[in-house]
Order: structure tokens, then C-alpha cells, then sequence
């Protein structure tokens, strides 16, 4: 009779842990290369809230009224707002919004000249983070 002495992992087996070690390795560290770790923890991430729209075209004052929300996991301090690549500072200086939830931003446009029906571009900016979006123009 043969005796079977042979003991341990088949090689079959020994060939998926490998596999599944280095392919954990791989992701551990593309998500250190690629700052997916960590970065969700220290950003505010921004989103519009439906349609942000300019109303007052037609005078000298129209007013931009944008819902953001935050979903990330800081707030969000909002100094800065582009219209049409002219610079708008909110009214006390910025705006918090808390982590999880959504404001409602009303900018006076001084002196911004805009034509009824068209589209302008709105970039709000929170330090590392900024959100690009496109207002309709209302009379």
C-alpha cells in the first residue's frame, strides 16, 4: 500500500490566496496613490439642489438664488461665488453649510448686466473644493 504523506494546501488553493493578497495589496494602495482614503473625512462635497435661477434681469440688481447641499463630512465655508466670471462675495463674507445639509444662497448681482431667457455660469467656491453649475436667467 502507498501511503499518502503528502500534507498541506493544495496548489490550486495556494494559487487564489495569492491572487487575493496581491490584489488587496494593489487596492490598498491605489487608494493611498489615489487619495480615496481620508479624503471624504477632510472635503466638504457640494451639490445643486434643482434649477438655480437669477431673478431681476431686468433691473439693475438682479439676484442669483442657488440650494446647495453638502454631503461630505465637514462644513463647507463658502467665500466666494462666480457669475459669468465676475467675482460675488456672500453678503456677511461666506456661508457655512453643515455637513449633511442643504442652504439656500441669495447673491445680490450688483451692476451685472443680463439678458432675460439665457444661461450664465455659476462656480461656487469652498476652499479645496468648488462646484461649477449653469443659472437660468428669469425676468
Amino acid at each position: 500500500m502507498a501511503k499518502h504523506a503528502k500534507k498541506g494546501v493544495s496548489q490550486s488553493l495556494e494559487a487564489i490566496i495569492l491572487v487575493v493578497v496581491a490584489l488587496s495589496i494593489v487596492a490598498v494602495y491605489a487608494g493611498w496613490a489615489f487619495g480615496v482614503f481620508g479624503r471624504a473625512v477632510n472635503t466638504p462635497i457640494l451639490t445643486v439642489v434643482g434649477t438655480p435661477v437669477i431673478q431681476g434681469a431686468s433691473s439693475n440688481n438682479p439676484t442669483l438664488y442657488i440650494t446647495i447641499k453638502n454631503t461630505g463630512a465637514v462644513t463647507a465655508n463658502i467665500t466666494t461665488i462666480y457669475v459669468n466670471n465676475q467675482v460675488f462675495t456672500p453678503k456677511n463674507g461666506f456661508v457655512l453649510i453643515p455637513a449633511g445639509s442643504a442652504e439656500t444662497l441669495v447673491l445680490l448681482l450688483s451692476n451685472l448686466r443680463l439678458n432675460v431667457g439665457s444661461q450664465v455660469s455659476v462656480v461656487v467656491s469652498a476652499g479645496q473644493t468648488s462646484l461649477s453649475t449653469i443659472a437660468i436667467v428669469e425676468s
